[in-house]
């Protein structure tokens, strides 16, 4: 059962004992970002009229031949090996854009159109309207603008070769960095483009609102669904993968009959000479209220305990424990955003731990 934290101070179990408490309610002034829904891409492909151009040196584009949107430079010029052709077409009273890609060496045609300002901590919907007739695939997607060039949200399919609309909801955490809108078009072939629309449909502040009007009382307390061991590790937990065989073969999982936690139930030992655990993750239903994540254990080792979320560490804590010492307790602490997606503890370490 998955729950979430309350506005009071609560305490609840995982990992033998994992408490989370809400420390904080949603007051003060924090940045809750944008409010209320807004158009952010409106694009009619079938109204295209423009050259294309080259989204680096904003010059008519060398690898395309033809016409592009307003917003949507081509940005495969500087990188890929490709050529193709852009038409307005019309069909049935419908006019749309044919992106034809005739040659592909290295990389893929791609178009893009910038989000400046977006921040995220938002839900979205994306409407698209288009056919591929030909190409190996054609890719969606919200991404960085400069390197890495992490995806935030995509979508990589074949698509229908027939004409479809289609929906796609998805939310955003805090954005730190530029981020642009992708289009990209994997393989040769045809793919029709007819329209395309991005809206964001309810910022931070509206979230905060629904989940006070939905949870006047905080709700319940216990977000994670596992909080004692009685039959070993449970569903949804697993070692890291950063092991050899033989090391794996080296840790020990087991429910210690002998050793009972501050739960009142046997804890779970865990040995190894070099291990990572990490726990099933969970997602607050409760956001931006602060969360802390407090771990009973006991044991003899040097461990560390991470809490993780979109691949960065959000909080982590080093502890050294002494084998006759009794159970102590790992404190961290973090404030989910909405839209913050997954979170996930990680432990590593070597030695024994009871949890």
């Amino acid at each position: 059962m998955v729950h979430m934290p309350s506005r009071r101070t609560l305490k609840f179990a995982t990992m033998g004992v994992l408490a989370f408490l809400v420390v904080a309610a949603i007051v003060g002034h924090d940045d809750y970002g944008p409010t209320g829904p807004a158009v952010l891409i409106d694009t009619d492909f079938g109204a295209a009229a423009a050259p294309a151009m080259d989204a680096v040196s904003r010059q008519p584009s060398k690898v395309l031949d033809g016409v592009m949107a307003d917003g949507w430079p081509e940005n495969s010029s500087n990188w890929a090996k490709v050529r193709g052709t852009s038409t307005v077409i019309e069909e049935e009273g419908e006019r749309f854009l044919r992106v034809t890609v005739t040659e592909r060496e290295k990389g893929w045609m791609q178009f893009r159109h910038d989000l400046a300002g977006v921040k995220g901590m938002a839900r979205y919907v994306l409407t698209v309207r288009l056919r591929n007739l030909s190409a190996d695939s054609v890719q969606l997607g919200l991404r960085l603008r400069g390197l890495p060039y992490t995806f935030h949200w995509q979508v990589k399919e074949k698509f229908s070769p027939e004409w479809r609309t289609r929906r796609f909801e998805f939310s955003l955490p805090k954005l730190k960095r530029e981020v642009g809108f992708w289009v990209m078009i994997h393989g040769t072939g045809t793919v029709d483009l007819g329209h395309l629309k991005l809206e964001r449909i309810e910022g931070k502040k509206d979230v905060v609102a629904r989940l006070k009007q939905e949870y006047p009382d905080g709700g319940p307390g216990n977000i994670v669904r596992n909080s004692r061991f009685p039959l070993g590790l449970p569903t949804g937990w697993r070692l890291g993968r950063d092991f050899s065989p033989n090391e794996k073969d080296d840790v020990m999982t087991v429910t210690d009959p002998d050793v009972i936690g501050p739960s009142g139930a046997p804890a779970l030992r865990i040995e190894g000479t070099v291990l990572s655990l990490l726990c099933e993750p969970f997602v607050p239903v409760y956001p931006v209220v602060k969360h802390q994540a407090s771990v009973a254990v006991r044991g003899s080792g040097t461990w560390w305990f991470v809490l993780r979320n979109g691949g960065e560490d959000i909080d982590r804590e080093r502890v050294r424990l002494k084998g006759k010492a009794g159970w102590q307790r790992v404190r961290l602490t973090f404030k989910p955003e909405p839209a913050g997606g997954l979170y996930t503890l990680r432990i590593e370490g070597g030695g024994i731990l009871w949890l």
